[in-house]
């Protein structure tokens, strides 16, 4: 939950970094910004609820991010 001391800040940092990288990204693999722009929010959400899961060092960050997101797209892609 976000309720914990520094988890709100902690999450909007996450955010801020990776926010351009990743609806640049989900562009490019969706052909739409709109789209990308809730590609991008999802993927922030599905990664923040798994962050537990996350063990590479910081600056791998970014990748895992656009692993989330391509899998973001393909379930989409598969839900029609």
């Amino acid at each position: 939950m976000l309720t914990a001391s520094g988890e709100v800040e902690r999450f909007e940092a996450l955010v801020l970094e990776h926010s351009a990288m990743l609806v640049s990204f989900a562009a490019a693999l969706t052909g739409s910004r709109d789209e990308a722009e809730d590609v991008a929010q999802e993927t922030f959400v599905r990664a923040w609820r798994s962050r537990d899961r996350f063990s590479g060092p910081t600056a791998g960050i970014g990748s895992w991010l656009r692993t989330v997101a391509r899998n973001v797209v393909i379930d989409r892609h598969r839900r029609g």
